[in-house]
């Protein structure tokens, strides 16, 4: 049984393959910033990521940078944020969530990013899953918009999984992009900041 703990803010959630999950907020600490870098600096993880690696970080103040953009939270409810994934074992998985699309409060882009010996066990469907429903729950929340690289079909078929539908292409950097999202709210704005920003 999936439950939230809105006292901790951690959610917990079951997968089938892997077992109990537990979700914990990012927050502004050292130990936080060590696990954000430790994915950031991973080329294999990293070349599979569209909304995590637009910065590209360098060095250790790239990644601090890009460290604040992720542990700032969506006014309309704290689980629109980035949370770090660990297992039953407390080891620690990868991070997903939402961050905010520019200045819109009312549409917000999902990701996430699995360490590669934890990816194929559908984790990344499963944790998706769990914070998409309750997004959709939401009132002010309007849209949700997703973008994975047009090779990436692990993360296309997980996204279709879940509901959203392909609403556009463009290219950045030579690489096809496919734009998802969950309706057409806002669509064209939210579609012009992200070929700036991608």
């Amino acid at each position: 049984m999936n439950k939230i703990n809105y006292k901790m803010k951690n959610f917990y959630l079951h997968s089938e393959i892997v077992g109990k999950l537990l979700l914990k907020p990012l927050i502004n600490s050292k130990n936080d910033f060590d696990l954000i870098k430790e994915i950031l600096t991973d080329k294999t993880i990293m070349k599979t990521s569209t909304i995590f690696s637009r910065d590209i970080a360098k060095n250790d103040e790239d990644i601090m940078k890009v460290f604040n953009k992720l542990i700032s939270y969506n006014p309309i409810d704290k689980i629109i944020r980035i949370f770090k994934i660990y297992n039953d074992k407390d080891c620690f998985i990868g991070i997903a969530g939402f961050v905010l699309l520019g200045n819109f409060l009312d549409i917000v882009e999902f990701g996430f990013l699995i360490k590669s010996e934890f990816q194929s066990k559908h984790i990344g469907t499963d944790v998706a899953s769990f914070l998409f429903n309750h997004a959709r729950k939401l009132k002010n929340l309007k849209n949700i918009v997703i973008t994975a690289y047009y090779d990436n079909t692990r993360s296309t078929k997980v996204l279709e999984k879940l509901g959203c539908k392909i609403n556009g292409y463009f290219y950045k950097n030579n690489n096809k992009i496919v734009l998802f999202s969950l309706n057409d709210y806002n669509l064209k704005l939210a579609k012009k900041y992200l070929v700036t920003k991608c």
